[in-house]
């Protein structure tokens, strides 16, 4: 039989159950406490948690995960997360049975249909949570709502798509200048400048600079970027990948570019622009001259009216005699060139008196030709094209005379040896953007005369002062020449043009 305990090991025994029993009150006392603690953090923490059952019934959450998705103050414990999310997708269910299974899922940014049917963007992490023997109980969820943030990436994004955009098809060149290269360039500077921007951010940008212009532009940039004040826009003049020289307006502004100084520019094509102003200013000038000219002309008619007359009127009150009939045939002489060069005044100017009629223009060429083509060299071949259906112009027959006659006889003596000389004729509707072009001239039906000769061709200084009156390369000048021809075509409510270059001959339309 097995021996009675003392009383002592009784009392010692209930002592130790008593002690127990003391430590198992203190344990669920302080695992209430420190569940209180928990769920008050969990609860007043300012991120989204909640933690569920392996049912997805919430054990406790976050008062910022109730208000991130529109649930109040309602209370949720014991409640299943899919009864308040119905629409919830089903591979977030999915994900949910992945992470019960001992997984842990992270995702960066996912769309989340709320209760109101409004779409939010959140970024979530799913962990599972053991209990005492280890095994999984539920999972615990951490959301944060990146909605705000989503949309101020997508609205930045869409900024600087509408920016690149905006550069990228901007009429002006757009480039930033650093270490005297271009360090970024939008699609028009390299049009622009003939290369693509791989090649230009080789190039030192003087390189691109005429020379004549290259030691203010670079003074101007190292001035700006260390910070002095200086006009923003000035301009000056290019040469692109071709070589053709282009005019330009630069305005320029320092920024910081990759954490150092730079120069942001744009830069405007003003080619066309100052062409136009020249032409313009040319037929202002010439229209003047032609003002004066006309006055002149009519003074100096009228005088010389007087003069032939009284020599007429001398000549019959003196006897007839051998000599001084050659005297006054040489004073008449004089007097009739005088008077032709009056005529071409007149023709340069407004006041020219002409009698215009209808004329097919090829046919009046194929009839005037063979009369001019005797003052030509029998070196210079002449080749003509006119079509059938030249339309009729109303023109002076003798003025055109005087037109064609000056031109021929200029590319004439441009071609020094063998040569050609090309005329054709055809009908040209002329735009707005043509008329915009030329000044002087109106939209409308024309027909279009090009003398284009294969000689020694002139250079711009020449070129811009041939329609001057008396202007000439030679020694000595022989009249008004292309002057003349200006003022007929202008009176002829049509316009003239002239290009050339040296060595590639001329062309006169």
């Amino acid at each position: 039989m097995a021996k009675k305990p003392s009383c002592e090991e009784l009392e010692q025994r209930v002592k130790e159950l008593e002690d127990d029993a003391d430590a198992r009150r203190r344990a669920e006392v302080a695992l209430r406490e420190h569940e209180q603690v928990l769920q008050m953090f969990v609860a007043h923490t300012p991120a989204a948690v909640a933690m569920c059952d392996r049912e997805m019934r919430y054990i406790v959450c976050s008062r910022r995960w109730a208000s991130d998705y529109g649930l109040g103050e309602a209370d949720l414990i014991g409640r299943c997360h899919y009864d308040l999310f119905p629409d919830l997708p089903e591979h977030w269910k999915q994900e949910h049975q992945e992470c019960l299974a001992g997984e842990i899922v992270r995702r960066d940014e996912e769309p989340f249909p709320r209760t109101d049917g409004s779409i939010d963007w959140v970024k979530r992490e799913l962990c599972p949570w053991r209990d005492d023997a280890y095994k999984i109980g539920g999972l615990i969820m951490f959301t944060e709502v990146i909605t705000a943030c989503k949309k101020a990436e997508e609205a930045l994004r869409e900024s600087e798509e509408t920016h690149r955009l905006l550069v990228e098809n901007a009429t002006d060149a757009i480039f930033i200048a650093q270490d005297e290269v271009l360090k970024f360039a939008n699609t028009k500077t390299e049009n622009m400048a003939g290369y693509f921007a791989e090649e230009i951010a080789k190039i030192p940008f003087v390189g691109l600079i005429h020379p004549e212009d290259r030691d203010m532009v670079l003074e101007r940039h190292l001035k700006r970027l260390k910070g002095e004040d200086l006009p923003g826009i000035y301009s000056f003049r290019v040469l692109n990948g071709s070589g053709e020289e282009l005019s330009v307006e630069i305005n320029s502004v320092l920024i910081n570019w990759e954490g150092r100084p730079a120069v942001l520019s744009f830069l405007r094509d003003i080619t066309a622009k100052i062409r136009l102003e020249t032409q313009l200013q040319q037929a202002q000038k010439m229209e003047a001259i032609a003002t004066l000219a006309g006055g002149i002309a009519h003074e100096f008619n009228n005088a010389l009216m007087g003069i032939m007359g009284n020599i007429e009127l001398l000549k019959m009150d003196l006897p007839e005699d051998e000599r001084q009939d050659r005297y006054f045939e040489a004073m008449k002489g004089s007097g009739h060139r005088m008077s032709r060069l009056t005529d071409q005044l007149l023709a340069y100017a407004q006041g020219g008196k002409y009698q215009p009629k209808n004329l097919k223009l090829d046919d009046f060429m194929i009839e005037t030709l063979p009369i001019l083509q005797y003052d030509l060299s029998p070196q210079v071949r002449v080749e003509t094209h006119f079509p059938k259906d030249t339309a009729h112009i109303r023109a002076d027959h003798a003025q055109m005379q005087m037109v064609i006659s000056a031109i021929l006889a200029n590319s004439n003596e441009a071609v020094e040896d063998e040569g050609l000389i090309r005329i054709t004729a055809g009908n040209k509707d002329v735009d707005e953007d043509f008329a915009k072009q030329h000044p002087g001239i109106k939209p409308g039906p024309y027909v279009c005369l090009t003398i284009e000769d294969d000689g020694k061709g002139m250079d711009e200084k020449t070129r811009s002062g041939i329609f001057d009156p008396f202007f000439t390369t030679k020694f000595q000048g022989r009249g008004m020449g292309m002057a003349a021809v200006y003022g007929i075509v202008k009176n002829h409510d049509g316009c003239i043009y002239v290009d050339s270059e040296l060595g590639k001959g001329t062309v006169v339309g």
